[in-house]
């Protein structure tokens, strides 16, 4: 039966290469992007929050007593600040921006909210000064690495924090979430966070990946590389669950849209994420 079944799926195969081959062809490329579509939606290519995953990943963590310390890095203009101090009455969260424009939104829109401490700066591997291009039309495609989208850019200067020294100078010994959206600057986020990551004291961590990670030359493997060796598992999050698994090559698709990691030590958040 298993060499029988092996000589159709054969067949089909050698039927589907022959047919492919025939680019000129209306049928064949309708199929192509059709095809392509399919395989966009089996891997979620969304961005929005309350259907891509996004927001059940928020729920399973409500039910951890232990968050209290959450942090955004690419905060826009603050709507998931307020969400998160919503959805955890006992935490602080603090907001990071690098754009100016949009910094000014942020700390207009949580000015009420004691529990949101909001900074006019981005996170990254060292203090300073960076130049980054600003979508006005599209501001959270605004990047200090490469705006991916098809729209106007205006060259702009912000200013950047090493995550640990700001934890240094805020006496914060522990991160609980670390949501990350920062367009091709994770790795420079992440490392500013060294000493606490080394410490196993950021215990979950969310992160963009797509298309901008072709020009940032930080890839899905980087991602696993690093964070694996401190600790953490890492999973792809899907509508209705996190998938975590070891890397394979052809992960490196650059859809996106979002991963978690969590640290291997959080047994009982990775079941319930999962």
């Amino acid at each position: 039966m298993h060499d029988i079944s092996a000589k159709i799926k054969d067949r089909v195969f050698l039927k589907l290469r022959k047919f492919a081959r025939n680019r000129r062809s209306r049928l064949a490329r309708h199929l192509d992007r059709w095809a392509v579509e399919y395989h966009h939606q089996f891997e979620h290519r969304n961005h929005r929050f309350s259907s891509n995953g996004e927001a059940r990943v928020l729920e399973c963590l409500q039910t951890d007593p232990g968050m209290k310390t959450i942090f955004n890095a690419g905060a826009n203009c603050g709507t998931w600040s307020l969400m998160a101090v919503e959805k955890f009455p006992a935490a602080s969260i603090h907001s990071f921006e690098l754009s100016p424009p949009v910094a000014l939104a942020l700390l207009d829109n949580i000015a009420k909210e004691p529990r949101i401490a909001a900074n006019a700066a981005g996170l990254s591997d060292a203090e300073g000064e960076i130049e980054f291009s600003y979508a006005p039309n599209w501001d959270t495609l605004s990047s200090a690495v490469a705006v991916t989208g098809d729209t106007l850019i205006e060259k702009m200067r912000g200013r950047v924090l090493s995550g640990g020294d700001y934890c240094r100078e805020n006496g914060i010994t522990q991160i609980d979430f670390l949501k990350m959206d920062v367009e091709g600057m994770e790795d420079r986020v992440l490392r500013g966070f060294s000493e606490l990551l080394e410490r196993r004291a950021i215990r979950v961590i969310q992160f963009e990946y797509g298309r901008v990670n072709i020009e940032s030359h930080f890839l899905l493997k980087d991602f696993y590389s690093l964070l694996t060796g401190y600790g953490f598992t890492v999973g792809k999050i899907y509508p209705d669950e996190v998938l975590f698994k070891d890397y394979v090559y052809t992960d490196e698709d650059f859809l996106g849209p979002n991963y978690l990691a969590v640290l291997r030590s959080e047994t009982a958040l990775i079941e319930r994420l999962s």
